[in-house]
Protein backbone atom coordinates (compact mmCIF):
# COMPACT_ATOMS: atom_id res chain seq x y z
CA UNK A 1 0.00 0.00 0.00
CA UNK A 2 1.72 3.31 -0.81
CA UNK A 3 0.71 6.76 0.88
CA UNK A 4 0.53 9.28 -1.83
CA UNK A 5 3.22 12.52 -0.50
CA UNK A 6 2.84 15.73 -1.38
CA UNK A 7 5.50 17.45 -2.25
CA UNK A 8 6.28 20.99 -3.73
CA UNK A 9 5.94 19.30 -7.25
CA UNK A 10 2.61 18.30 -6.29
CA UNK A 11 1.87 21.72 -5.24
CA UNK A 12 2.54 21.20 -1.27
CA UNK A 13 4.30 23.88 0.40
CA UNK A 14 8.75 24.43 0.43
CA UNK A 15 8.19 24.96 4.28
CA UNK A 16 8.71 22.64 6.60
CA UNK A 17 6.07 23.91 9.10
CA UNK A 18 3.33 26.18 8.49
CA UNK A 19 4.01 29.40 7.02
CA UNK A 20 1.33 31.15 10.10
CA UNK A 21 3.66 29.72 12.51
CA UNK A 22 6.76 30.63 11.01
CA UNK A 23 5.53 34.43 10.93
CA UNK A 24 4.20 34.25 14.61
CA UNK A 25 7.80 33.25 15.81
CA UNK A 26 9.53 35.23 13.40
CA UNK A 27 7.68 38.33 14.98
CA UNK A 28 7.94 37.09 18.52
CA UNK A 29 11.72 36.58 18.01
CA UNK A 30 11.92 40.07 16.70
CA UNK A 31 10.05 41.97 19.13
CA UNK A 32 12.41 40.43 21.96
CA UNK A 33 15.47 40.61 20.34
CA UNK A 34 14.84 44.27 19.29
CA UNK A 35 13.55 45.23 22.90
CA UNK A 36 16.73 43.09 24.62
CA UNK A 37 19.06 45.21 22.74
CA UNK A 38 17.08 48.50 23.88
CA UNK A 39 17.36 47.69 27.57
CA UNK A 40 21.33 46.51 26.84
CA UNK A 41 21.78 50.14 24.88
CA UNK A 42 19.71 51.87 28.14
CA UNK A 43 22.35 50.12 30.41
CA UNK A 44 25.22 50.85 28.56
CA UNK A 45 24.53 54.33 27.60
CA UNK A 46 24.93 53.93 24.08
CA UNK A 47 21.99 54.94 21.44
CA UNK A 48 20.05 52.35 19.36
CA UNK A 49 22.10 51.62 15.76
CA UNK A 50 19.63 52.13 12.88
CA UNK A 51 20.85 49.45 11.32
CA UNK A 52 19.69 46.69 13.78
CA UNK A 53 16.16 48.63 14.23
CA UNK A 54 15.97 48.37 10.11
CA UNK A 55 16.93 44.90 10.63
CA UNK A 56 14.13 43.85 13.59
CA UNK A 57 11.59 46.00 11.48
CA UNK A 58 12.53 43.84 8.28
CA UNK A 59 12.23 40.48 10.13
CA UNK A 60 8.81 41.93 11.79
CA UNK A 61 7.45 42.56 8.35
CA UNK A 62 8.45 39.15 6.65
CA UNK A 63 6.69 37.45 9.83
CA UNK A 64 3.28 39.25 8.93
CA UNK A 65 3.76 38.47 5.64
CA UNK A 66 3.75 35.17 6.21
CA UNK A 67 1.17 35.30 8.14
CA UNK A 68 -1.24 37.13 5.71
CA UNK A 69 0.21 34.90 2.82
CA UNK A 70 -1.07 31.88 4.68
CA UNK A 71 -4.70 33.72 5.52
CA UNK A 72 -5.25 34.80 2.32
CA UNK A 73 -4.42 31.50 0.92
CA UNK A 74 -6.78 29.78 3.84
CA UNK A 75 -9.41 32.16 2.55
CA UNK A 76 -8.97 31.98 -1.38
CA UNK A 77 -8.84 27.98 -1.24
CA UNK A 78 -12.34 28.21 1.36
CA UNK A 79 -14.10 29.83 -1.37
Amino acid sequence: MSVPTTGPGDGGSLLPVPPRLLGLATVALSVVSLTAYGVYCSLVGDSMHATVVRLAVGFVALGLVLVARDELTDFFESS
